[in-house]
Formats: structure tokens, sequence, C-alpha cells
């Protein structure tokens, strides 16, 4: 957990007594730009390369999803809000989101698809691009073209080349086991075809 004055669990407390200070590199340290993120579920986050963890979005509980977005230094013990600038994406919760870098340039950037809010699922791509050190985000809403997937939330992706992301199943009003290609460089997005083998079967929650 992080910052001051959160109680540890009872099972921390034991091993709090049992084993000295056992608990003490699991609480991140507080300077005046930190903050104490809300309890959440469903939210995802990637690695920006500097020794910090960017997170964004998720199921805070009550029906409500949010966008707020921090960053965690695991070598500082700090956590960080992060300020967005351009389009950000809108709150949700079972997203997926993966980090590359970007050819031609030392950024680090990170590719957002769907998830859920509320009753509805989403189909939005967004590009996030950080820097070294910065609290600042700056984000881009990307239109692809060619055979979009539907929005869906619960699915998988994962970075096939330095520049293409391949999504997986999910759950739109189905659950889904067809798979999408999308190329960051040409923003071109294309449905793959199963060639042969044993087809996954449909899915939804599930890791890659």
């Amino acid at each position: 957990h992080y910052g001051r004055g959160r109680q540890l669990t009872p099972r921390q407390r034991m091993l709090q007594r049992l084993v000295p200070g056992a608990m003490q590199e699991h609480v991140a340290k507080r300077s005046d730009d930190d903050f104490t993120p809300t309890a959440r579920s469903g939210h995802c986050a990637v690695s920006v390369g500097d020794g910090r963890v960017f997170v964004f979005g998720g199921w805070i509980g009550h029906g409500e999803y949010t966008d707020d977005a921090f960053f965690i230094d695991s070598e500082r013990g700090t956590c960080t809000a992060a300020t967005f600038v351009g389009t950000p994406p809108t709150c949700r919760a079972q997203s997926t989101m993966i980090s590359y870098q970007e050819p031609g340039s030392l950024s680090l950037c990170a590719f957002l698809f769907g998830g859920v809010a509320g009753r509805g699922r989403l189909g939005d791509t967004y590009i996030l691009r950080f820097a070294r050190n910065s609290s600042v985000v700056n984000c881009k809403r990307v239109k692809f073209e060619g055979e979009a997937p539907t929005p869906r939330s619960g699915h998988t992706a994962v970075l096939m080349s330095p520049t293409k992301v391949l999504v997986f199943g999910g759950f739109d009003v189905a659950y889904r086991h067809d798979m999408y290609i999308f190329d960051l460089t040409a923003k071109q997005e294309s449905r793959v075809t199963w060639a042969r083998g044993v087809m996954p079967n449909q899915r939804s929650g599930h890791t890659a």
C-alpha cells in the first residue's frame, strides 16, 4: 500500500511482529508531490523504462470507473500523480496497454485499447508518450484504418514486433476468440485468420 496513515492488514501485523521491519519495504515514502491512489481493480500498468511503472484507470467500486493515472517509482518508493496533455483516455477498466519504443525516437510510448465503463464496452485507441523522470504524459486518440475489432473488455494484447500489437479475445456482447493486429506505424488494423491447428476457445479475463 502507499502513504502514511494506512493500516496494516492482520496478516501484515502478524508478519511485522514475527519479523520486525519486514513490512517497511512495502510502504512507499511520501513527498509533497505524492498521493495515495484509490483502491481499484481492472486497471492497466506498463513500465516506462526509468524505474517507474505507469498505472491507469480501473474500477473503484459502487459502479464507478476512474481515469486517474500515476507513476510508482520502485527505486525511490514514491507514487506521483500523472499530468495529461492532449486527449487522455476516458474512465474505464479491463483495457489493455502495451509499451513500445517509437522508431527513430528515444521516447517510450504506450498503446491503449478498449475496456469497459458502466454498461458499455469501448473500442477506442490511444497513444501515450512518456518522458524520462517526468510526470507529464502526452496523449492522443488515434484512428486506425482497416477491419476493426468490436468494442470489448477483458481481452489481451502483446507486442509481436517493434511496432505491431496483437489483440486476442475478450467480451463484447459475447465471449470472443478472434485476433487483430494493430500496426502502430502505418495506423492500420486487420483481422487475423486462423489457418490451421486447434483454435483457442472464446474467453475473457485471460493472460498472454
